[in-house]
């Protein structure tokens, strides 16, 4: 008797082992709050239709989400962790199998059928003694839940960069239009300078430093020409497919007033 104890009492001790390894987390250097900071303990705000106002910018956060590669990879990821953390989840309970069998036959003397049927159930379980199956079941929820936040931080990350490449692509927008205006009045300065050259009231040096600026203006239109381009290309590789033109920003003048204020975009994460 006094052996079956001390046996019984050996497995329970067993089944309290852990092969997780034992872990504390260390004192952050840094401390959790920063003097002055805004928005200290404000939650992460995961509408971004709060955020976001402008109905074109709303729709391509919509198409990228939609086909942005890394977006579906992600959430690919978190059906993959939450299966795997079914299947250990699953072995931490017995297994039962029922079977099922049926047979007839006839009896050749009288001509009457009789119908055996026979169900049985089978359980198995093995006894989880140092605890494998539970440290296999909390790395598999802890993968699972690393994989659902790294899908977060991915959806969110993407929104953001959509709407700066948006609100740059506007920006850029604006600058190209006044260069253009820049390159108009530079020409403009440029011919009536010639034109005083022609009746003798302005001299060569004038019309060649004219000439100069009016270059420069025809320069940065070409500059911000290229960015606009670079912009565009920037804004569709993010949304995973080329954007129909009227859901591009025409210049920051055009857009909504809260949309540019500081920090609209940075609130999004």
């Amino acid at each position: 008797m006094l052996r079956r104890s001390l046996i019984f009492l050996v497995l329970l001790s067993a089944g309290c082992v852990s092969l997780d390894p034992h872990y504390s987390t260390p004192e952050s250097p840094i401390p959790a709050t920063l003097p002055g900071a805004q928005g200290q303990g404000k939650a992460i705000s995961h509408d971004w239709q709060q955020v976001i106002h402008d109905p074109r910018l709303q729709q391509v956060v919509t198409i990228a989400l939609n086909s942005n590669r890394d977006v579906q990879k992600a959430i690919a990821d978190i059906d993959s962790a939450r299966a795997l953390y079914g299947q250990t989840n699953a072995s931490l309970f017995p297994t039962v199998n029922a079977a099922l069998s049926s047979t007839r036959s006839r009896s050749l003397a009288n001509g009457t059928g009789t119908t055996a049927e026979a169900d049985g159930t089978v359980s198995s379980y093995t006894l989880d003694l140092f605890g494998r199956n539970q440290s296999l079941s909390r790395a598999a929820r802890e993968t699972w839940l690393a994989s659902e936040f790294t899908a977060q931080n991915t959806r969110l990350t993407l929104i953001a960069e959509i709407s700066t490449a948006w609100l740059t692509l506007a920006a850029d927008n604006s600058n190209l239009a006044l260069a253009k205006e820049t390159m108009a009045s530079a020409e403009n300065s440029l011919k009536i300078i010639q034109r005083q050259q022609q009746v003798g009231t302005a001299a060569a040096t004038d019309v060649s430093e004219a000439m100069s600026v009016y270059q420069q203006a025809r320069a940065s239109v070409a500059s911000y020409q290229t960015q606009v381009m670079q912009d565009k290309n920037a804004l569709n590789l993010l949304a995973g497919t080329t954007l129909a033109e009227n859901l591009l920003p025409g210049t920051l003048e055009s857009l909504p007033e809260q949309m540019i204020k500081s920090g609209s975009c940075g609130s999004i994460i």
